[in-house]
Order: C-alpha cells, then structure tokens, then sequence
C-alpha cells in the first residue's frame, strides 16, 4: 500500500522535505510508517527516545484524525506529523 507523509514545524526542517509517499505491506501502523518513512527517519532525534518509543509530544493526525502508534493504516492515508511549538 501507498500512504502520503506530510512534515510540519520541526520535524519538516529535519526531514528536509514537506511531504512524501511511502510503501508500506498492509497491516502496517502509524509506528511502522514512522520508522520507514526517509523523511521520518532523518527526523528520529526528535520523533523517537532512546529505546526507539514515539515521543508523547509528537502529535500523529491520519486523515485529519488524531491516531496512536499502533493505528492500523490504510492505501491512501494522509498521515500528519507535528511537533510542539512554542513561542509567544
């Protein structure tokens, strides 16, 4: 299956990119994706701790759905990585 990853704030600066397709086998998860992905993984200082778990602070939206980790995707998902932002 295909998915779009779409990169904001921080974790589009590391990536490099704002967004990118990605082949997946089907069953595949938020977390899958996350670790597949280039884009992604040119983000993992940000994105994962150091025994590799999704930081709490990353908000993952599938579809324009907030979504966990191990949500199951599907051909055709959008799945949207923010990190927080601050300022005033």
């Amino acid at each position: 299956m295909k998915i779009t990853m779409v990169y904001h704030a921080q974790i589009r600066r590391l990536a490099g990119i704002a967004e990118e397709g990605v082949e997946l086998s089907d069953g595949a998860t938020v977390a899958d994706a996350m670790r597949r992905a280039p884009g992604a993984a040119a983000a993992a200082e940000l994105l994962f701790d150091a025994e590799g778990r999704l930081q709490p602070v990353i908000l993952t939206v599938l579809n324009g759905v907030p979504a966990g980790p191990g949500h199951a995707l599907r051909d055709g998902d959008t799945l949207a990585l923010f990190s927080p932002v601050a300022g005033g």
